[in-house]
């Protein structure tokens, strides 16, 4: 008996031995499918981040064009100046982007009125809006890192501002827009800044506007 005792002992011993064997050889397996499908793309190690939102944005393999028109009450010769100062700020800044007068070669377009002209194309524009940037965009796999924070990329394909004609600051609304047109997404918390959520006299592209977004050009 206790010689049969032993053998059995020995058997479902090894038998737990096999089970915890296969187990642990299961576990592995998942532990390794699992890290290849959470497993992210690092595009890049960011040195700065203004933006209050979690995303950058950029037009990929081709330099964006902007065309300008009025729906009627924006003044289009000040209209056009304005979305030429604009990209002149910008493409200083390093982020390229150019004007054209062919509204079908365009990638960014530029449209200023009244506010009863712009609802006429977007219903939904607020009372209190200076100004909208309206974009198409497909979020990439990748991903950039700040400070161990993941900050997403979207490639750009298209965009469409709207301006008010009675804005008080009208090129600070319009650079604004064009820097949101071409990759900067959210804004800057802090006033003094082209790319600040509320509209001002600042009319110059500061450091932090510029560098937020050169860094992925």
């Amino acid at each position: 008996m206790r010689m049969n005792d032993t053998k059995h002992s020995i058997f479902f011993k090894m038998i737990r031995l096999d089970k915890i064997l296969k187990m642990f050889a299961v576990l592995i397996c998942m532990l390794i499918i699992s890290s290849s499908v959470f497993a992210v793309e690092v595009i890049g190690t960011l040195l700065y981040w203004e933006s209050d939102g979690n995303d950058i944005r950029k037009f990929m393999n081709t330099t964006p064009y902007i065309y300008a028109e009025t729906l009627g009450g924006y003044n289009q010769i000040t209209l056009s100046s304005q979305v030429t100062n604009a990209m002149n700020q910008w493409n200083g800044a390093g982020v390229p982007c150019n004007i054209t007068s062919n509204s079908s070669s365009a990638l960014v377009k530029v449209y200023g009125g009244t506010l009863s002209e712009i609802r006429t194309r977007v219903p939904s524009f607020l009372s209190n809006y200076a100004g909208l940037t309206l974009s198409s965009a497909t979020k990439q796999t990748g991903v950039y890192v700040y400070n161990s924070s993941r900050k997403y990329l979207y490639k750009i394909n298209s965009a469409t501002i709207y301006a008010r004609s009675d804005n008080t600051y009208q090129q600070n609304v319009v650079t604004h827009e064009v820097g949101h047109s071409i990759g900067w997404a959210g804004h800057i918390p802090t006033s003094g800044n082209v790319m600040y959520s509320y509209m001002s006299s600042v009319t110059n592209l500061t450091t932090r506007d510029k560098r937020h977004l050169n860094q992925i050009h």
